[in-house]
């Protein structure tokens, strides 16, 4: 083959190449034009923004799960109305008010619907070619409006219209058949092509020319999480309501919101609704029937249920009165089981009959066709009011000296065992120094549940019980008047914090009669810059009678309530506590008179040591009062004791010494060894007492006189030393505070070393205090409401000075020091206090002898005291501040005016940090609580209150220990010159 027939060979190789390839193309080209060029040419529109089919399938079925879940929603809210017909007889009106709510805020406003929205598609114009889509205009938006709220309105209305036909209209079910059927075929059509060519997604977007597109040409199929992160938000709303709305008593509130419907709707209802006004909402049924079993069976009651009522055919054996109880007043009979949850679901605010409508709080059983009586006393009250005989209950130990509910004669050593105001004779309350001497958690819950309503009171009408309120509460206090007291954490602050703040505010707000200085009378340079130099002169008279009054009577209403919790008169019984109480206060305004007017002593009426010195020997009368009552009827020491009974001479040195004046003489070596034995567990006290008895009788030969020292006389002494304790704690505070005053300004170091070492101080004189009280029978004075109401008076005498420093910290980086310091310690330290190895470290330093239960208790009950002691400091410090800088007494204290403009102390910048300090100190008080709840699953609140219903004695005293220590911090502060 030659070269050009080769050449012509691959030519014509390559022509029919050309020729297959050609054919190949234009047949799979005709392959693909299935429709016309004209349908074919629409789809060149979108351009490269491709409308996904299932995207907008997925924004339809979104939308109608929307409505229905909204329609549900509003469903369950009619339901509770018009005996339940409104959700079924207004479902087509609801429907319409729903979507057009969502069309107005969809599709009018952002034309795009929810579930469109979810998808990133949005309602465009079809009509309009480019590259930038085009929204819809306002008639289209409007009609498509119009057809999908008010077309699907009338349309459901015109089907039921013709199902509640009586007689059917054939011509009109057969037409409206007949374009139900053709709407759907085309609707059918309509979506087939919108699967082949994804544009029109229902038949009314065919026919408006509108179509769902991506807002933008960079399309993305994936989903917008802007609603699944709203979602989120709002679940966690819920679940934070879940947790609040059983703090704030969401169903005390809906009791109330329903007992005024109930009133507002009795008071609208005209006479001719008298009938059904005394009605409930099941009064219908029969009276076999229990209407609580009844309505948790039946929900909703149905008119043909009410009709049947009569008959007796409503109801079941299941819906039986079992155990029948009748409410109080109304006598309906209902189910004890169940009227006694109904009664308790409501925690004592009274439950609506469903018979009668009556407002029910008690039940008691039903006596049936019995006549019996109406007194009171017979009925029982399920969980609300206390059984008959439940006071008689004791869960105390033996306590010496209360084996009879009679008065002991006066040759008792126990003289004086009586409350200031004692209870009137015949009444079987449980005494408060009953409780003296138990720690152990949980045991005054026992105690508060046994002693849940005292007495019947709850059988007095309201004008006689709020009568009693002053006295159940602050004269003689009760458990059930105190429980009711200390039962919402606001009345517990509000008593021991808000009312003491409030009073000494008061207090020193009373306006003073003021004269200017003389001119010629220069200051005392020992009396300046410590509280500020003197700015006027003030009535004498009117601050002895008023304002010294006040703070005289405050210490010996301290004094007296401190008595009361350790359970002895200090006041002579021939002349009561009364007259007592009169004498005293009138020699304690009696005796500044000569110091006044006398012209060698009248310097020391301008002088607030003095003052104070005064009202200390003014508290320790009835101490020194006590002491010789005590004294005079031989309670102290003595050689021959005539009256003493076998079982109190166990207690005493002469049964060891073998004294012999006594009955019987113990001479048997081996019955003294077995009393020795059985006394080695007695209280310290009276063991040391024995064993040196036993050792000064045994080293002499000679019949010498031993003393006579009973227990009860050395807890008196120890008491008089825990007052002395808390005198000197006073005295040290009045000089630290002095100190630092005199040698201002001072930085940040010198203020954190001042105020730590006046923390030092008060802690070690607590702890002395709390080591000579104790908290149980046998160590000293034993007195666990004594050791907590020190502790208060410590806490708040610590927590005043530091308060009354901040009006002397310049900048407020020293308020951060402080505070951060304090914070810290407080969180981080007590719960470290709280541990067992903390507890066992004590045990074998020696420091503590309590187990890790009751020690757990007295740590719970400390951080309770701190927080009621910061907060009652700290308002009164704001108050007092606030009230001097802008009353008329800002020129007799000078120490909190705050008004030199050219000083470095500013009235801002104290109010402003102080306030701030408050707010870190209830922050770290919460916090810690918390960690305690947690940790050592222990409620520090609830220990707090369990101890002030325990000894009832105790919330009085309080308030009045907190109103005597935060008069002290304003008292020492004045400036008085007469």
């Amino acid at each position: 083959m030659t070269d050009s027939s080769f050449v012509l060979a691959q030519q014509r190789v390559a022509a029919r190449h050309r020729a297959r390839q050609a054919q190949l193309a234009a047949a799979d080209k005709a392959r693909h034009r299935l429709l016309p060029f004209s349908l074919e040419a629409a789809s060149s529109r979108e351009g490269t923004r491709p409308a996904f089919r299932v995207s907008q399938v997925d924004a339809e079925l979104l939308d109608d799960e929307l409505v229905e879940l909204l329609r549900a929603q509003v469903g369950d809210a009619l339901r509770y109305f018009g005996d339940g017909h409104l959700q079924n007889d207004w479902s087509a009106e609801v429907s319409l008010v729903l979507r057009a709510l969502l069309f107005k805020l969809t599709v009018w406003d952002h034309d795009a619907t929810y579930g469109a929205a979810l998808q990133n598609l949005r309602y465009t114009d079809a009509r309009r070619d480019g590259p930038v889509l085009v929204a819809p205009s306002r008639l289209q938006k409007s009609l498509y409006g119009l057809v999908t709220v008010v077309g699907r309105y009338a349309w459901t209305k015109w089907e039921d219209w013709l199902l509640d036909e009586d007689e059917p209209r054939s011509f009109l079910s057969r037409w409206t058949w007949r374009l139900s059927t053709a709407h759907s075929a085309a609707a059918l059509l309509s979506f087939l092509v919108f699967l082949l060519h994804g544009r029109y997604r229902t038949l009314l977007d065919r026919v408006l020319r509108m179509r769902l597109a991506p807002p933008t040409s960079q399309v993305s199929r994936e989903v917008s999480f802007e609603y699944l992160n709203r979602q989120l938000v709002w679940h966690a709303f819920t679940e934070f309501l879940l947790f609040v709305l059983p703090l704030v008593g969401i169903n005390r509130w809906r009791r109330w919101l329903s007992r005024t419907w109930r009133r507002t709707k009795d008071m609208i209802r005209t006479d001719d609704d008298g009938d059904d006004a005394s009605r409930g909402e099941l009064a219908f049924l029969p009276e076999r029937t229990c209407a609580i079993c009844y309505q948790d069976q039946n929900e909703d009651p149905t008119t043909a249920m009410m009709m049947a009522a009569p008959s007796g055919v409503v109801g079941s054996a299941q819906t039986d009165v079992t155990n029948p109880y009748e409410t109080i007043p109304c006598s309906c009979v209902y189910c004890f089981v169940c009227l006694a949850t109904r009664l308790e679901r409501e925690e004592g605010e009274g439950w609506t009959c469903l018979r009668c409508g009556e407002h029910v709080k008690e039940c008691r059983p039903w006596s049936g066709d019995v006549l019996v009586r109406k007194p009171s006393l017979a009925t029982k009250t399920v969980a609300f009011s206390n059984e008959g005989n439940s006071h008689n209950m004791s869960f105390f130990q033996f306590t010496q000296g209360t084996e009879s509910r009679t008065r002991p004669s006066d040759s008792s050593p126990l003289l004086g065992r009586y409350r200031a105001v004692p209870p009137p004779r015949g009444s079987d309350r449980l005494l408060a120094g009953e409780g003296r001497g138990s720690v152990h958690v949980g045991y005054g819950a026992l105690i508060a549940a046994a002693l849940d309503g005292d007495d019947d009171e709850d059988d007095e009408d309201d004008g006689r019980r709020n009568g009693r309120w002053f006295r159940d509460l602050w004269v003689a206090p009760r458990q059930s008047a105190v429980k009711r007291a200390v039962d919402r954490w606001w009345r517990l602050y509000g008593l021991v914090v808000v009312l003491p703040a409030v009073l000494v505010v008061g207090w020193c707000a009373i306006p003073l009669p003021q004269y200017p200085l003389h001119g010629t009378e220069p200051e005392p340079p020992d009396k300046s810059p410590g509280h500020g130099a003197a700015r006027v002169r003030l009535n004498f008279w009117f601050f002895l009678f008023v304002y010294y009054g006040f703070y005289s009577l405050t210490a010996l209403v301290w004094i007296t309530k401190v008595f009361n919790l350790y359970s002895l008169n200090w006041w002579p019984r021939s002349l009561g506590f009364p007259l007592t109480l009169s004498l005293i206060g009138a020699l304690s305004l009696a005796v500044p008179i000569p110091v006044y007017f006398g012209r060698e002593t009248r310097f020391l009426t301008e002088h607030n040591t003095a003052w104070i010195a005064w009202t200390f020997v003014v508290m320790a009368l009835p101490v020194a009062m006590a002491l010789a009552i005590l004294m005079s009827n031989e309670r102290h020491v003595g050689v021959r004791r005539h009256s003493l009974s076998e079982t109190q001479r166990i207690f005493t040195s002469s049964w060891w010494s073998s004294e012999p004046d006594q009955r019987r003489r113990r001479d048997d070596g081996a019955a003294v060894a077995a009393l020795t034995a059985a006394v080695a567990s007695a209280p310290s006290v009276t063991a040391v007492t024995a064993s040196a008895a036993v050792r000064g009788g045994g080293g002499r030969s000679g019949r010498r006189g031993v003393g006579w020292q009973p227990a009860s006389f050395v807890r008196f002494l120890w008491l008089c030393v825990a007052l002395f304790i808390g005198l000197l704690a006073y005295v040290l505070g009045e000089a630290y505070a002095e100190i630092y005053l005199r040698t201002l300004p001072h930085n940040s170091l010198e203020t954190v070393v001042y105020v730590y070492g006046w923390v030092a101080t008060v802690h070690l004189l607590d702890a002395l205090t709390g080591w000579t009280l104790g908290i149980r029978e046998g160590e000293r004075v034993g007195s666990y409401p004594l050791s907590w109401v020190f502790k208060l008076y410590f806490t708040l005498t610590y927590q005043t000075y530091v308060r009354a420093l901040y009006a002397r910290l310049r900048s407020p980086s020293q308020f951060m020091v402080l505070q951060l310091l304090s914070s810290t310690s407080l969180v981080v330290l007590t719960p470290l206090s709280m541990t067992r190895l903390c507890h066992r470290l004590l045990v074998v330093t020696g420091l503590n002898g309590q187990s890790y239960g009751s020690y757990q208790k007295v740590q719970a009950r400390n951080v309770f005291i701190r927080f009621l002691a910061e907060n009652g400091s700290m308002a009164t410090f704001l108050g007092s501040v606030a009230v001097l800088h802008y009353g008329s007494n800002r020129h007799v204290y000078p120490y909190f005016a705050l008004d030199d403009a050219e000083g470095p102390y500013d009235l801002e910048l104290t109010l402003w940090a102080s306030s701030v300090t408050w707010a870190c100190e209830l922050v770290a008080s919460l916090a810690v609580r918390a960690l305690i709840r947690i940790c050592f699953r222990v409620d520090v609140a609830m220990e707090g209150r369990q101890d002030l219903v325990v000894w009832p004695e105790l919330l009085p005293t309080c308030v009045t220990v907190a109103l005597h220590v935060l008069q002290n911090m304003m008292f020492s502060i004045i400036r008085l010159q007469f």
